[in-house]
């Protein structure tokens, strides 16, 4: 098996005027035909958050993957059908040293990658030389509060 990494900055974007949708470019045929395993790490850089953003429901928790390929995820919907998805794992807001400022009403934030984030199988390699990064809410628009800046490590291993 061959592992590849691919460290995506959202300095590097090439579109997108904020951390939740940026677009980046990648060539992708630098890998092999095949089918790949994907994971990913994901980390912001600190974050000044004050009021109502310290805690609020419209935080960045999905990490979305636009790029295309070919894999096997869904999500519920209401009608009970079943719906793809471009999601490839969570990220959860924390304190960053516990730090919280009562008196100024501001705590310092940021996001990582929960450590149960499970690979998610490609059948075939990504396609394209552009690819989009959303952080999404959990209603599954684009949160309202999300970080700065970032830094998403993606990893495929060749499978097959």
């Amino acid at each position: 098996m061959k592992d590849y990494s691919i460290l995506v900055s959202s300095s590097s974007k090439i579109s997108g005027s904020d951390a939740s949708d940026f677009t980046y470019r990648f060539d992708w045929s630098l890998f092999g035909e095949g089918e790949y395993d994907l994971s990913f790490v994901f980390v912001s850089s600190p974050k000044k958050m004050t009021g109502s953003g310290i805690i609020n429901p419209d935080q960045a928790v999905k990490v979305d993957l636009v790029v295309p390929f070919s894999s096997d995820r869904y999500m519920t919907t209401t009608t009970g059908n079943a719906s793809t998805t471009n999601v490839i794992g969570l990220i959860q807001m924390v304190g960053v040293d516990g730090f919280v400022d009562t008196t100024t009403d501001y705590a310092i934030r940021q996001w990582k990658s929960l450590p149960d984030n499970h690979t998610i199988r490609l059948y075939g390699r990504p396609m394209g030389n552009e690819f989009r990064v959303r952080l999404l809410q959990n209603n599954n628009s684009l949160a309202g509060h999300f970080p700065a800046s970032y830094t998403l490590m993606l990893k495929l291993t060749k499978v097959r």
